[in-house]
């Protein structure tokens, strides 16, 4: 069988350590972020109903993130203290980390699809067109896992290396999903802007967050795709990905739900994309706005 990502074994404690380093540094910036939103969380998230799947979206990006940020950290303490560790070990470790990192991945673009499906006045067609996107990408993710995972070398410590080809394909598809997400974002602050209510708070928050969350999604895929074909490069970064993938999601639900829970005494209420997010709009919105893509 052909073998992929054979690492030799030098200078392994020096960047073992940097590793270690850095996965503590990614979760400790998680948990810091946690603490700085917590009061948030429990206010606006923990208050909402069991049926809210904007509810269970976030506390998924938020504590599945934090779980396998320190399982991530205890596994490479045991492989560290057991060297060398069985390649059915290091497989499935490996298998781990990737899964881990698709879910969080995902989750966060799900919350973007949802912030466009608003936008756009509940257009299925949209919704279906990004959600196949991000199934195409899932699932590019899986079948490059099943076929090159076993064909992959580990070194007594379970670093390994990638293989070109797999990487891109996974590469290309996920920027094409956030590329796509921009666009019709950008597109539908052109018409607002024509319309006259591009200037509402709630679509200047969805239209602003919608760029960071892009530009920090795109870099974060960017550095991935850059380290996964380096030797050891991939646990470098997965950390971090994890990390700031939890990061933006939750503060893109937090940042919505700031906005939307009322703050007057006899607000009119809206429901934003469908019953499953959960959004309120205040009473700030305008007439004009029920027909850009929020319905009463």
């Amino acid at each position: 069988m052909e073998s992929i990502g054979a690492v030799p074994n030098d200078s392994q404690g020096w960047f073992s350590r940097i590793i270690d380093s850095s996965s503590i540094s990614a979760l400790a910036l998680l948990v810091y972020e946690i603490l700085l939103t917590f009061d948030d969380e429990v206010e606006l998230i923990w208050t909402k109903p069991g049926s809210s799947f904007i509810k269970w979206l976030f506390l998924l990006m938020r504590y599945f993130g934090l779980t396998s940020q320190i399982g991530n950290h205890l596994l490479s303490l045991h492989i560290a203290s057991t060297v060398p560790a069985t390649l059915h070990y290091c497989r499935l470790w490996y298998t781990w980390r990737l899964v881990s990192a698709q879910v969080m991945l995902a989750a966060v673009e799900t919350t973007l699809i949802l912030r466009v499906y608003a936008l756009y006045n509940r257009n299925r067609r949209i919704a279906i067109v990004l959600a196949l996107l991000v199934f195409a990408e899932v699932a590019v993710s899986g079948i490059n896992s099943y076929i090159n995972i076993p064909k992959l070398q580990f070194n007594d410590v379970c670093l390994t290396q990638l293989a070109f080809l797999p990487v891109i394909q996974f590469g290309i598809i996920a920027l094409c999903t956030q590329s796509s997400i921009l666009f019709l974002t950008f597109a539908k602050q052109i018409f607002a802007v024509r319309t006259g209510w591009g200037r509402t708070p709630l679509v200047s928050l969805m239209i602003r967050d919608g760029v960071f969350a892009f530009v920090a999604i795109f870099g974060i895929l960017v550095a991935t795709l850059a380290f996964m074909t380096m030797p050891r490069g991939l646990l470098f970064v997965q950390s971090w990905l994890l990390t700031l993938t939890s990061c933006v999601g939750c503060r893109l639900i937090i940042n919505m739900q700031r906005l939307v829970v009322p703050k007057v005494q006899k607000p009119i209420s809206f429901e934003l994309t469908t019953n499953l997010t959960g959004f309120r709009l205040p009473q700030t919105i305008t007439t004009d706005d029920t027909h850009s893509g929020i319905t009463a």
